[in-house]
C-alpha cells in the first residue's frame, strides 16, 4: 500500500462498515466502526482492534505479507486489521 494518510484510510474502513471481509484462513467477517474501536462481528471471534492498531497497522503494511508481520510488530487483532487494510476497497479507495 503506498503511503496513505490515515485519516484517508480510516474514512474508508467507515465507509466500508458492514461489509463482508475475507480472512486468509477462517472465513469471511463483518465490521462496525465505533468512535475509536472496530468491533468485530464474526460468529465466535469477539475481537476489538482499536483505531490505534489500525494507525499502527498502515505503517507496517507496506512490508507486511500475512498477518503475523502485524502481530510480531505489535499489532492486536493482526488478522483482522489485515485482512481489512490489504483489501482492494480500503487500499485502493474503492
Amino acid at each position: 500500500m503506498e503511503s496513505q494518510s490515515f485519516e484517508a484510510v480510516w474514512s474508508r474502513v467507515k465507509r466500508h462498515e458492514g461489509d463482508v471481509f475475507m480472512l486468509r484462513r477462517d472465513g469471511a467477517f463483518r465490521y462496525k466502526v465505533l468512535p475509536n474501536d472496530v468491533v468485530v462481528i464474526k460468529d465466535r471471534d469477539n475481537a476489538r482492534p482499536s483505531r490505534t492498531q489500525f494507525e499502527k497497522g498502515l505503517t507496517l503494511i507496506a512490508k507486511a505479507t500475512c498477518p503475523s508481520d502485524l502481530s510480531r510488530g505489535g499489532v492486536w487483532g493482526a488478522s483482522y486489521v489485515f485482512a481489512i487494510l490489504v483489501d482492494k476497497r480500503i487500499r485502493g479507495g474503492g
